[in-house]
């Protein structure tokens, strides 16, 4: 059987497979049974009901302006990672405004029901 152990947002933190639920009792943490397909890049908990669930396609979109990258309903709480530059969003949004033109990898890392996302934009 696999077991998930998550944390209070529902992100699953690690995994086990144990022929019985006393292996994942042993670990500490909360757990819930899972599917063998669950995993931390795709899947969630609901901490409500305790299923485990996929997680879905964040629905945000983004717009270059010169140096500047304006990202537009992404969930709150997003962080945003350019290099060691981190950036959470809140309910406005988010705003990246670089100081040399080029081309740039972002990370989007979302709630955890949101699928994480990487970008490479151009800027200037």
């Amino acid at each position: 059987m696999k077991y998930v152990f998550y944390d209070e947002s529902g992100m699953i933190t690690s995994e086990l497979t144990a022929p019985n639920s006393a292996v994942a009792d042993a670990q500490g943490g909360d757990y819930v049974e899972a599917d063998e397909s669950a995993s931390f890049d795709t899947h969630y908990v609901n901490t409500a009901t305790l299923e485990v669930l996929e997680k879905i396609a964040g629905n945000f979109s983004y717009s270059i302006s010169g140096l500047t990258v304006v990202f537009a309903g992404v969930p709150v709480g997003t962080q945003i990672t350019i290099g060691n530059s981190l950036l959470v969003s809140d309910e406005d949004g988010a705003e990246i405004e670089f100081d040399t033109p080029g081309t740039y990898e972002i990370h989007i890392d979302p709630p955890p029901q949101y699928k994480a996302e990487t970008l490479e934009v151009a800027v200037g």
